[in-house]
């Protein structure tokens, strides 16, 4: 993937993540194609809001809460 494709990638997810009408973590995350399962591991949710998020069953190793 080149570059330009990349940034065109990024900026129509976030188009896509600016229009739509919900805060709720779970959700945004499957509008931008991750899986809440798997692609949490090890991130930083440091500032995140998760208020309301069900996180039960959920891999959260290594991530910075």
């Amino acid at each position: 993937m080149s570059d330009a494709d990349f940034i065109r990638e990024v900026e129509e997810l976030y188009q896509r993540i600016a229009e739509v009408d919900t805060n709720n973590f779970v959700e945004l995350m499957k509008i931008a194609g991750l899986e809440i399962e798997t692609d949490l591991v090890g991130t930083n949710l440091w500032e995140a809001n998760l208020s309301g998020a069900n996180l039960s069953g959920i891999n959260l190793s290594g991530t910075n809460l």
